[in-house]
């Protein structure tokens, strides 16, 4: 199983405010967007991505991250 990076960017247009009652709602969607300094962007294990983001954090100030596990299951059903 392979880890990557991802950033979490709210669109203007995916945002949304309602009626609730007297009060108003806000709804709020994120758009995972692929983190691609120039840096290797599959790890190994979670560990490997966070002392990657780490080291990298200078160049991802301000940025909301996430890691996720990338699944790849091929024709035959067989989970790499």
């Amino acid at each position: 199983m392979k880890y990557k990076i991802y950033s979490l960017e709210y669109p203007e247009h995916l945002q949304k405010t309602e009626p609730d009652g007297y009060h108003m709602k806000t709804i709020s969607r994120a758009v995972l967007e692929d983190v691609n300094e120039g840096w290797e962007s599959e790890f190994e294990t979670p560990d490997e991505a966070y002392k990657h983001i780490e080291a990298h954090s200078e160049k991802l100030k301000g940025c909301e991250l996430c890691v996720l596990p990338i699944i790849k299951i091929d024709y035959n059903g067989e989970v790499s």
